[in-house]
């Protein structure tokens, strides 16, 4: 019987190198006496789904029906022509015992463990915001947490969100700069898988999220006014959040610690581009 050839292993390269990978397998027990544990003391809350974009996507469908919350937590089901209403709609329909609600679009894939671990991380440190690390669908791939920079003179910022008063704009993290991973401060973050605190809520003036704010998008704009109110913004970047395009595409480490994404096909594996 022939042998099956062998799949490398993605290695240091050059930037934007593609490198074969074997299919993202998350070795999960739900069963396991910590995973119940934190289930039964961590607070209630809900994950909104905001299906505003496509809800045929089978992948987010069963990964929803996997992924464990604590005891007490529930779905809610949020649809409309903009995300923007889809999560005020969703932050206005939080109940009183709950004291933290997760955004999620239809178009992402997450391991089961997903919100247990960002929970335990806000909770533990009493964090205020929470996010994962997660790409933008765009090629090369950018992660969608920012850090503020100061402008420099001549360049074209009409793309980036900028603060005229500070000179200053959102830019994307170099993940390259974070080897070691876990938990940083950011100043912006997309909202897929964003988990925020009721007091942030209660503290802001609704409409949380708003349109019409140039090239701060919803999710930015939200970030800067809960900034601007005291709270802080946090990113855990051992936690990773797929988003889904014709394949789904993953933040991932090589074991140098090279930063890459994952091009996640399923059952037929995927590639490794280096960053």
């Amino acid at each position: 019987m022939p042998r099956s050839p062998k799949k490398p292993n993605p290695t240091k390269s050059i930037p934007h190198e593609v490198a074969a990978l074997p299919p993202r397998i998350y070795e999960f027990d739900p069963n396991t006496p910590l995973i119940r544990e934190l289930q039964e003391k961590l607070p209630g809350g809900m994950v909104a789904i905001l299906a505003n974009e496509s809800a045929r996507y089978t992948v987010f469908q069963a990964a929803c029906m996997a992924m464990i919350l604590p005891t007490g937590s529930r779905y809610g089901f949020h649809t409309g022509c903009y995300v923007t209403d889809s999560c005020n709609r969703a932050t206005a329909s939080m109940q009183p015992e709950e004291d933290w609600i997760m955004f999620m679009g239809d178009d992402h894939n997450f391991p089961p463990n997903l919100v247990l671990k960002l929970l335990t991380n806000m909770y533990k440190d009493d964090l205020d915001i929470i996010v994962p690390v997660c790409f933008k669908r765009d090629f090369p791939p950018t992660p969608v947490l920012y850090k503020y920079g100061v402008a420099e003179p001549g360049v074209d910022y009409s793309k980036y969100a900028y603060e005229e008063n500070d000179n200053t704009f959102l830019c994307p993290i170099n993940l390259n700069a974070f080897p070691e991973g876990g938990l940083i401060e950011v100043d912006g973050a997309g909202s897929a898988g964003m988990i925020v605190r009721r007091r942030v809520m209660e503290k802001l003036e609704p409409p949380w999220f708003r349109l019409g704010v140039g090239m701060w998008g919803e999710d930015l704009d939200f970030c800067r006014r809960a900034q601007k109110a005291g709270f802080k913004i946090h990113a855990d970047l051992d936690m990773s959040l797929g988003h889904i395009i014709n394949t789904t595409i993953w933040p991932e480490q090589t074991d140098e610690g090279q930063w890459g994404c994952q091009y996640d096909h399923g059952n037929k594996g995927g590639f490794f581009l280096t960053l």
